[in-house]
């Protein structure tokens, strides 16, 4: 009995020209990956375009050959039929064909008018949705009374926004700039503004002062100059 070592593997067979699905190179990235797929989906159209191709030709060649015979037959049986009447009858063979021609023309001339009658229009339930949708898309005052009864909060900030915009953006701008002011004159101007309450409070302090002193001045004046009164005696 040989060792395990002694056998001799025996390498496996593989298909020339075919790699397994192991060793199948991986797109790089995803465009790699999308121009792949792409491809493969066109060659599996290409190929199913070619299989129907192939089924309706071969289907339309089947519908001429049962046309060609039906008219063959056709033929065949009018002539065995006239044959046959003028046979039975004796009348001129000829004659049978011209008028089994005039019911043909007769025939023909009836489907063509009856063609050209005006028939239903085709998709009536399609076309009066298609056209009242179309409308109502079209009926813009319509649409926007709907949208202000429905959305009254969202067209009255989109109106004031608006307005705020258009302020903003159409404002005239005064030709005659003032100039930059200086900043000892801005210092000024902010002192001024915090110290005029309060001067206005001390100003209107001392006028009140004033006038009470003056009214207290005049009273006693006034008493002073007033005679006193002599007491009568018993």
């Amino acid at each position: 009995m040989k060792p395990a070592s002694d056998i001799a593997t025996t390498p496996v067979m593989e298909t020339p020209g075919k790699e397994r699905f192991w060793e199948t190179k991986l797109p790089a990235n995803w465009q790699e990956a999308l121009l792949a797929l792409i491809a493969s989906r066109l060659a599996l159209i290409a190929l199913e375009f070619k299989e129907a191709a192939h089924a309706g030709a071969r289907r339309l060649l089947l519908v001429l050959m049962a046309l060609v015979c039906a008219c063959f037959m056709w033929m065949l049986l009018l002539a065995g039929v006239i044959a046959g009447i003028a046979h039975a009858t004796g009348w001129p063979w000829y004659w049978l064909a011209i008028g089994v021609g005039i019911l043909h023309l007769v025939a023909a001339m009836g489907l063509a008018r009856a063609a050209k009658s005006p028939a239903a229009p085709a998709f009536p339930v399609t076309r009066a949705e298609f056209i009242t949708a179309l409308r109502s898309r079209l009926d813009i005052p319509s649409r926007i009374r709907s949208s202000l009864q429905h959305h009254p909060a969202a067209w009255g900030l989109g109106s004031l926004a608006s307005g705020f915009l258009a302020s903003c953006l159409f404002r005239r701008k005064n030709p005659q700039a003032k100039k930059r002011r200086r900043f000892p004159a801005t210092l000024l101007d902010i002192t001024w503004s915090a110290a005029r309450p309060l001067a206005k409070i001390w100003l209107a302090n001392q006028i009140k002062r004033w006038m009470t002193a003056l009214s207290c001045t005049g009273h006693a004046n006034r008493v002073e100059s007033r005679p006193a009164r002599i007491p009568k005696s018993s």
